[in-house]
C-alpha cells in the first residue's frame, strides 16, 4: 500500500493564484476578482469527490477572500496537502478518511480548506487538500495571522514530518480489519491457544 503526503506552497511570485488552484482541483469555473479572470476547468473528468469549508458560501467566495487577505505582491496565497489514498478503499471510504484528516488539520491550524479527490479505483486515487495560509476567524469573518508554523525548512519541515506521521498512522488504523462478532470470537480463541 502506497503512503504519501506532500506539502506544497502556491505563491504569487511564481504566478500562482488561489482561485486558479481551486478551480483546477475541483473541476469548476471560478472568477478571480483580483485578476479579473475566469478559471474554467469544468472539462475535467477525474474528480471523484469535492467539498469545501462550510463557513463559506462557495469556493469562489472562499478563495477570492483568501486573495484579498494577502497584500504582498509575492505572497504565498495557498498551501496544499497531497495525500495518496488506498486503492482498496471505495470512494465513500476515501472521502470519509480524507474529511477526517482535513478536520484534524483545520482544527490544529485554523485555516480554511477545500478537499478534492482525484482518480478512482485502480487510477492512483489521491486527495488535494487546498488550505489558506492564514487562520480564519469565523466570528470576525476575516482571515487573521499567517500559519507560520508551516513555513520554511525549520517549522514547515517539522510540521510536514508530524502530519506525515499522523497520516500514516491514520491509514494504518483505517486498514485494521473489521471483524464480525463471530470472527472476533474466533480470533480471541486463537490468541488464547
Amino acid at each position: 500500500m502506497l503512503k504519501r503526503l506532500e506539502v506544497k506552497a502556491y505563491g504569487r511570485k511564481k504566478g500562482h493564484s488561489a482561485t486558479a488552484a481551486s478551480a483546477y482541483r475541483a473541476g469548476e469555473q471560478i472568477r478571480c476578482d483580483k485578476h479579473e479572470r475566469i478559471h474554467d476547468y469544468r472539462n475535467r473528468t477525474d474528480i471523484q469527490f469535492s467539498t469545501f469549508d462550510p463557513r463559506f458560501d462557495s469556493r469562489q467566495a472562499l478563495w477570492n477572500k483568501v486573495e484579498r487577505a494577502e497584500k504582498n505582491k509575492n505572497a504565498t496565497v495557498a498551501r496544499e496537502f497531497l495525500i495518496a489514498l488506498p486503492n482498496e478503499w471505495d470512494q465513500e471510504r476515501q472521502a470519509e478518511f480524507s474529511l477526517e484528516f482535513v478536520d484534524m488539520l483545520a482544527d490544529n491550524h485554523g485555516f480554511a480548506w477545500q478537499l478534492d479527490i482525484h482518480g478512482g479505483k485502480g487510477e492512483n486515487p489521491h486527495a488535494h487538500i487546498l488550505v489558506s495560509t492564514r487562520r480564519y476567524d469565523e466570528d470576525a469573518g476575516e482571515f487573521t495571522e499567517k500559519t507560520r508554523e508551516l513555513d520554511g525548512p525549520r517549522g514547515g519541515g517539522k510540521m510536514t514530518s508530524y502530519w506525515r506521521e499522523q497520516y500514516e498512522d491514520m491509514v494504518d488504523d483505517w486498514h485494521e480489519p473489521e471483524f464480525t462478532p463471530e470472527q472476533s470470537q474466533k480470533y480471541d480463541q486463537m490468541l488464547r491457544i
